[in-house]
């Protein structure tokens, strides 16, 4: 899933260059990451989705559907997409971000995988 990869970059370069090498992990830090995500996840995800839609519904192929269609036509609907990505992914990594941050006071060590997984579960 190319989308779901290029989410987790957006996340860690967004963070990157808003706050440097010292994100300082609050909420607003957390808020803006997980919007670019969300905007990275409608730019791949907005057309990877009509193309599905619409290879069902006329039962042709993907490239057939690019070749009738065009580019252009796989953006529509871009805008409401966007609103659901990014408002999601925002409240997603937020709410997880939150909860790790939150059972590093209290108990003094770094999550781990399993505990990340966990809160994650808890974010979305």
């Amino acid at each position: 899933m190319p989308e779901k990869a290029l989410k987790m970059q957006a996340l860690y370069m967004t963070d990157t260059l808003l706050f440097g090498q010292h994100s300082p992990g609050n909420l607003i830090s957390w808020l803006a990451t997980g919007s670019a995500a969300g905007i990275a996840t409608t730019i791949i995800g907005c057309p990877s989705e009509r193309i599905m839609v619409l290879a069902q519904i006329h039962k042709q192929g993907m490239f057939d559907v690019i070749r009738h269609n065009g580019i252009r036509e796989l953006y529509k609907g871009v805008v409401v997409t966007s609103y659901r990505d990014i408002t999601f992914n925002a409240a997603f990594f937020t709410v997880t971000e939150m909860l790790v941050s939150l059972y590093s006071s209290q108990t003094g060590k770094k999550c781990n995988g399993r505990e990340r997984f966990v809160a994650g579960l808890f974010g979305g």
